[in-house]
Formats: structure tokens, sequence, C-alpha cells
């Protein structure tokens, strides 16, 4: 007798839009999807273990860190689904016209829930890493979604004056954790963020000591509306701003 997994319809969802949009894949094959993802973390860990051990000029090491990057956020896309599935219901039956994602990869997950009708309008992008906003505008154009990049860290955002009391919706995944300045970030997406705009994010739970973002935006202004551990080591919260 052969077993059928079945997934969760927004599951399915997310891993046909990911097969399509980032690797390619005319059909969704969960095993090639599954070999992609297992090979860019393998391709991850190998960089990583090259650029620690070389001594290499510091030109090479970035480029090497870049790839490194770029390896990992392909290797994410099953770590994300439960992010994906509460990020749909989040931001069902909203009005989100105006949508930063920050640390933003290649933009995967505005780009699902743009395709889904959950967000439109405006979509901006902010990444550290120049050769993954190449990468999420090929990916963007893939997907017929339109959208702005900025290269940019997380600590000097560098448009927080033009877009204050802006935007509907803030994200950031697997981001706020890789900035000692994480606090100025927080304070900086509130900044942007319109009166009773969303933000959405995740934290990793080893560093909660250090990086207590949920509790620290209800500090600046946010209600937490909701917040759920995912993969046993992160926390994702969605939170509203009141001030």
């Amino acid at each position: 007798m052969r077993t059928v997994l079945v997934m969760p319809e927004t599951a399915a969802s997310w891993l046909n839009f990911v097969s399509a949009h980032l690797f390619g894949f005319a059909q969704f094959d969960p095993i090639m999807l599954n070999l992609a993802a297992v090979s860019a973390h393998s391709g991850y860990r190998n960089f990583q273990l090259q650029y620690q051990q070389l001594d290499l000029p510091e030109e090479e090491m970035n480029g090497m860190r870049e790839m490194a990057y770029l390896m990992t956020a392909r290797a994410n896309v099953f770590q994300d689904i439960p992010v994906v599935e509460h990020l749909v219901e989040w931001t069902s039956g909203r009005k989100i016209s105006k949508t930063l994602d920050m640390a933003s990869g290649f933009g995967l997950m505005p780009a699902y829930l743009r395709s889904k009708g959950h967000i439109k309008g405006q979509l901006i992008l902010l990444d550290r890493s120049s050769m993954i906003l190449e990468q999420a505008k090929t990916m963007m154009a893939s997907c017929n979604t339109k959208a702005t990049f900025h290269q940019g860290l997380l600590e000097a955002i560098p448009f927080t004056e033009i877009y204050r009391d802006y935007f509907d919706l803030i994200t950031c995944f697997n981001g706020i954790y890789c900035t000692k300045q994480w606090r100025k970030t927080l304070v900086d997406a509130r900044d942007m963020c319109a009166p009773n705009g969303l933000l959405a994010m995740s934290q990793k739970l080893v560093s909660c000591r250090e990086y207590d973002a949920m509790g620290y935006v209800q500090d600046i202004g946010f209600d937490v509306i909701d917040g759920i551990v995912i993969n046993d080591d992160q926390l994702i919260f969605l939170a509203q701003k009141t001030c």
C-alpha cells in the first residue's frame, strides 16, 4: 500500500510558489524541492567552513559570505512554512496597501501574500546583500510583483525619515538578532509604521535574554496581538502600533 502525504493547503500553496519562482521548477515536485533546499544548506555549510579556514583578502571573504547568505536563504523554504501559515492568517481581511519587508532576503513572503490578495499596493524590500537583492528582482519579475529594492543595514535604515508613520505592514523575519543595535531598529520600525499599522517579526528563543524584541516593542508603543513558538527555537509575533 502506498502512503500519500496530504499537506495543509497553505503549506502546499507556499511550496508551489517557491518551486516556481525561486527554484524555477515548472511543476511542484516535493522530492526535487527538498533536494534543492538540502543542496543549498550543504552549500552554505561548505562555504562557511571555507571562509573560516582560509586566509583570504577581505574582498574575497565578503564574496564568500554573500554566497553563503544566498545559500542559506534558499535553504529556509521548509522552515518558513509555519511562518507563512500564520502570516496568511494575520493579514487575512485587512487593508494593507504599503508594506516594508526588512532583512527581506528574496522577498518571498510578501510576494506570496500579494499573490493571494492579502497585501496590495507598494512593496519595499530592504536587505544588506546586493547579491540577494539581484535574485529578489529576478524572482519578483517572475511572479509579476512590483517592488522597490534598497540595500542597507537594519541598524542604519536609509529611509526612516521619508516613510514616517507610513507602512500598514512591516515584516522582519530571521534578521533582528543579527544586529547589536536591535532596539534602534525596532524604534525605526515603530516610527515608519502607520497608526494602527502591523509589525510581524521573529526572534530566536535562545537569544531572548539579549534580544527580547517582543517585550521591547510593547515598551515603545505596540500591543502584541499574537505570539507563537515554531520549530522549537523561534518565536514569531504580530504587534499593532498604538501610539
